[in-house]
């Protein structure tokens, strides 16, 4: 109802980070992915059908389509996950690249059903923490600094 959404809105920035973060690969299935890449192959069409990962995604993507600044709060979520990431890159933690990750795949699976959260008219480097003030990540921003250096990774086998 109209009334139960006006009701979450002062709670949507909040639920929106908790649940990009819950995305992240859990550390059972990277353990078996490490030990046997061929688990990784095939677990990623079937064990993740049924998983906390693909759910929180779909919440992720209701959410966007649901509420008029839905892809805002998304993106403001995506932006501390991704300066998250690289804070604990440069402090060194070996699981730095499970929040870009996660990043990568909500923007991956948000795009592919036409939730459009790249804009060219802001950079992804936004300071306000006034979501309505916030604008969609610029995607040459996005690919310079963050989609083009991943493919390059040679560390990190499932970024």
């Amino acid at each position: 109802s109209s009334k139960s959404k006006k009701s979450m809105i002062k709670y949507l920035d909040d639920l929106c980070f908790q649940l990009c973060q819950l995305v992240q690969l859990p550390e059972k299935a990277l353990i078996t992915w490490s030990n046997n890449i061929s688990e990784y192959v095939v677990d990623s069409g079937e064990i993740l059908g049924y998983s906390v990962r693909l759910v929180t995604v779909d919440l992720i993507k209701k959410i966007a389509s649901s509420y008029h600044d839905g892809p805002q709060f998304i993106n403001h979520a995506i932006n501390k996950m991704l300066k998250l990431s690289e804070n604990l890159n440069s402090k060194g933690d070996p699981c730095w690249w499970k929040l870009f990750e996660a990043s990568l795949y909500i923007i991956g699976n948000l795009a592919s059903n036409s939730i459009n959260i790249f804009n060219f008219n802001k950079s992804i480097y936004q300071t306000s923490n006034n979501v309505s003030n916030l604008s969609l990540i610029e995607f040459d921003v996005f690919y310079e600094h963050y989609l083009k250096p991943s493919l390059e990774q040679n560390d990190f086998p499932f970024l």
